[in-house]
């Protein structure tokens, strides 16, 4: 195998492929990246059986052949090598890489060792726009949990009909919802681990493609970036949340409040609110004065932040963390927010005033005093 591709382009090849090599993988050629050359199109394939990443790219010089090297090593290497053009070629179970007056030699493992890329078969396609689906994954994939204990709740809910995509994630402990217009035939649902949808986004940002194509089988997702790189990720099986049922059908307290004041307030309301597994902040709102009074606790002090809000309904004191609140409005880029209270122990929902693209319930915490 051999041949000659810019350092930029190379790095940015490997780095995009290397987000499938697992570190906890036990099999070597799942720590790997499998380089192969078929005239001048060199293509890069790493997976950990769950997520396949392939990307091809345009090379000059080459020599038909394989290598599967080490991903961690070979992606250091390409990165800190002069911005010039990179030689890369095999001698027996050698790769060697030089670039000017870098050179380095890394050992090669077996080819035949690298996992098949699996056949996803027939699929239902449909395409979206590049900023579509980050938005998508931006607004939900943070709710999603990260404990494999937990199911299907380690994936997004992805939803496709004539009335655009849904998606949906939850935790437990608070939900995300997000809307996107598109234009498709048909009707599918997938449920698609949050780890391999943020991997695309990421991929996505990281090229000029303005769509991607994504594929649906019984088992597997695949995404089709630009031309040049896919993914391949297995579906979660079993049955999701029905979150329908989950959203409150009435509200006795609704607010309105500026989303960046709100964020600073909460920024650092949070410097008291770390002790414990809560993060808890209390808000006091009170119509009389169109206030929401926002404090925190710890033993080594309090915080006391207040925020103006257009009130409507019943006084309220509630808690809850802050983080999960944060996330919620750090994911909104409306800078008016409605927040809608039910009771202090009852889920509350957290959305734009003017657009319903994104929706986010947040459990409350339990207060002592309530």
């Amino acid at each position: 195998m051999k041949f000659i591709i810019p350092q930029k382009e190379f790095a940015a090849a490997v780095a995009n492929v290397k987000q499938a090599v697992s570190i906890k993988a036990v099999m070597p050629a799942l720590k790997s990246i499998l380089l192969e050359v078929q005239g001048s199109t060199l293509s890069l394939t790493a997976t950990d059986l769950n997520i396949t990443i392939c990307t091809t790219i345009d090379i000059s010089g080459g020599e038909n052949g394989q290598a599967l090297v080490d991903a961690k090593l070979l992606g250091e290497i390409v990165a800190k090598l002069p911005n010039a053009l990179v030689s890369v070629s095999t001698d027996n179970s050698m790769v060697s890489i030089s670039a000017l007056s870098s050179e380095f030699n890394i050992m090669s493992m077996d080819a035949e060792d690298f996992p098949s890329v699996p056949d996803v078969g027939e699929r239902a396609t449909f395409s979206m726009r590049s900023d579509t689906f980050r938005s998508l994954v931006g607004g939900t994939a943070f709710a999603a949990s990260i404990d494999d204990k937990h199911g299907v709740l380690v994936g997004c809910l992805l939803k496709i009909s004539e009335g655009g995509a849904d998606m949906v994630a939850l935790d437990g402990f608070r939900m995300a919802i997000a809307h996107a217009d598109v234009d498709v035939d048909g009707e599918y649902s997938a449920i698609i681990p949050a780890t391999s949808l943020t991997t695309v986004a990421s991929i996505v940002k990281s090229t000029d493609a303005a769509e991607l194509t994504v594929g649906l089988t019984e088992k597997f997702a695949r995404f089709e970036i630009g031309t040049t790189t896919t993914v391949t990720t297995r579906l979660l099986e079993g049955s999701f949340v029905k979150y329908e049922d989950i959203l409150p059908k009435s509200f006795n307290t609704s607010i309105i409040v500026s989303r960046s004041d709100f964020v600073s307030a909460l920024d650092r309301a949070h410097l008291f609110a770390t002790e414990g597994k809560n993060n808890l902040v209390k808000f006091d709102i009170q119509g009389e004065t169109n206030t929401m009074l926002i404090t925190s606790r710890a033993s080594g002090g309090s915080g006391r932040e207040e925020v103006a809000v257009d009130f409507d309904g019943k006084p309220l004191v509630i808690g809850f963390n802050d983080k999960y609140v944060l996330d919620a409005l750090k994911n909104i880029s409306q800078d008016e927010v409605r927040i809608e209270f039910t009771s202090p122990n009852s889920a509350s929902i957290i959305k734009s005033v003017d657009d319903d693209t994104f929706t986010h319930l947040v459990l409350p915490v339990r207060l002592k005093e309530a």
